[in-house]
């Protein structure tokens, strides 16, 4: 059964390890990294703040960093905004998830946030990574969220990977 990750735990999981700042001097469900043109900055308890790349920023210490997101008036406070889904952060940074042929098989189990008996949707993805699987599973808990009109957040409640037949490995 697969135990709710925190928002930093599943961004590790989608974005590559090279991207993560830091790491060393934050805690576990607290993150920096960067991605595209931008830097986001996620605290425990899931808010995401980000900001443009400042010049240089690969030179810049952990306080620079800090200072200057606290500075930046360019600053994007995602819980402002009025974004609080995962997936609808990832469109919003331009998020593209890339794949490769696996010889495994994902089923993600998707239910209601609070009320993790009551199962909505089952994903199924074969034959992908396992970033690439969990970036649809995220997508599909963002549709079921705009379909109770913003009113129900949704998460992933289980998954289950195994290894596909070697049959089922050849292409057609």
């Amino acid at each position: 059964m697969w135990h709710e990750y925190s928002t930093v735990k599943l961004l590790q999981y989608l974005i590559p390890a090279s991207h993560f700042l830091f790491v060393d001097r934050l805690g576990e469900d607290e993150a920096i990294f960067h991605y595209r043109r931008g830097i986001y900055f996620v605290y425990d308890d899931g808010a995401i703040v980000g900001m443009p790349k400042p010049k240089r920023w690969e030179t810049l210490s952990f306080a620079d960093l800090w200072g200057m997101l606290y500075r930046s008036p360019f600053v994007k406070d995602y819980d402002e905004a009025g974004i609080f889904d995962l997936g609808e952060f990832l469109r919003d940074i331009g998020y593209v998830v890339a794949t490769k042929r696996t010889p495994l098989a994902h089923l993600f189990t998707i239910a209601p946030r609070y009320t993790p008996d009551d199962v909505v949707e089952e994903v199924r993805m074969q034959g992908v990574s396992f970033p690439f699987a969990l970036y649809h599973a995220v997508m599909a808990c963002t549709r079921h969220y705009h379909e109770s009109g913003q009113e129900v957040e949704f998460a992933i409640v289980g998954i289950d990977s195994y290894s596909l037949p070697k049959e089922r490995l050849a292409d057609p």
